[in-house]
């Protein structure tokens, strides 16, 4: 299976401070990698226009902003990510598993007494 030509490449960067994912854009017949679209993990905004120049220049300047352009990586699974997208703590399933025991123990006293 070949890749599709018309179909750009992406690259995708981390800002310096790792708060900016922003993917660069290089079409098949371009010499120059664009920015296409970004997300702000610090404003929880996706970046990006249709005038990929326009676009280009906006996640540039926030990019240069939040500590210049990281290297390319590979992969979204990044050490970075973790920073900003913490998973669920495992404190956090007390209350429920609590509230479950409870309801457990009520509907077995009411079942017995009936």
């Amino acid at each position: 299976m070949y890749p599709d030509p018309r179909q750009p490449c992406p690259y995708v960067h981390w800002s310096g401070d790792g708060s900016v994912l922003a993917v660069r854009l290089q079409e098949r017949n371009e010499t120059r990698r664009l920015f296409d679209r970004a997300y702000d993990y610090r404003e929880h905004r996706e970046i990006g226009q249709y005038d990929r120049v326009a676009s280009d220049r906006e996640i540039m300047a926030l990019m240069e902003s939040r500590g210049g352009v990281g290297p390319q990586v590979t992969g979204i699974d990044e050490p970075k990510m973790t920073k900003y997208t913490a998973g669920y703590p495992w404190w956090g399933w007390l209350a429920p598993a609590g509230i479950m025991v409870a309801a457990l123990r009520t509907a077995r006293k009411t079942l017995r007494k009936m």
